[in-house]
């Protein structure tokens, strides 16, 4: 997995690239934490909105809003 996150100002976007022909699991958790992620664009149709994929499948790249809990 290729995958990188780019910050401006409040907003927080990761990227995620499955360069492979194999099924690889994603970690999420491990790279946001607790946030939640909202899929904005990904080059598989049938993707859905899931948040937090476990799985990219072959050669999937999915681009991801990363959305924090603000504290009150």
């Amino acid at each position: 997995i290729y995958a990188y996150s780019r910050t401006r100002n409040d907003e927080t976007l990761l990227v995620a690239c499955n360069l492979s022909s194999n099924e690889v699991l994603f970690p999420a958790v491990e790279l946001v934490g607790s946030a939640n992620l909202s899929l904005l664009l990904c080059n598989w149709a049938d993707r859905g909105r899931a948040a937090k994929p476990s799985v990219l499948r072959p050669f999937e790249a999915c681009l991801f809003r990363v959305e924090r809990a603000v504290a009150t």
